[in-house]
């Protein structure tokens, strides 16, 4: 088995929340492929320092970080409604393994 055969398992839909005149409503979705989902809880910080609980931490591609942040809402592949709290990229060197960003959930 090649070890980069796990990546590439689940896709993930990420959107913003807009203000409209109607009030906060579901910007355009966006659907990232080739990421891989663990749903599991640990403590991260977040951006500000503050520890605080993940529920689920995502691996993506780097090139679909484009306008991930904390605050945008993503749907897993369970169908759960989700917060990205912390975005992050690793550059795996001990591993035979390509980058990744890796985003914390709530």
């Amino acid at each position: 088995m090649n070890i980069l055969d796990i990546f590439g398992e689940h896709t993930i839909t990420a959107w913003q929340m807009v203000q409209t005149a109607y009030g906060p409503q579901r910007g355009p979705e966006r659907q990232i492929t080739g990421c891989v989902v663990v749903e599991e809880t640990e403590w991260v910080r977040d951006s500000n320092g503050a520890e605080i609980i993940s529920t689920a931490q995502a691996a993506i591609p780097p090139e679909a970080r484009q306008d991930l942040a904390p605050g945008t809402m993503v749907r897993l592949p369970s169908g759960r409604e989700t917060t990205v709290i912390l975005v992050e990229s690793v550059e795996p060197l001990s591993f035979p393994l390509p980058s990744f960003v890796r985003l914390n959930l709530a």
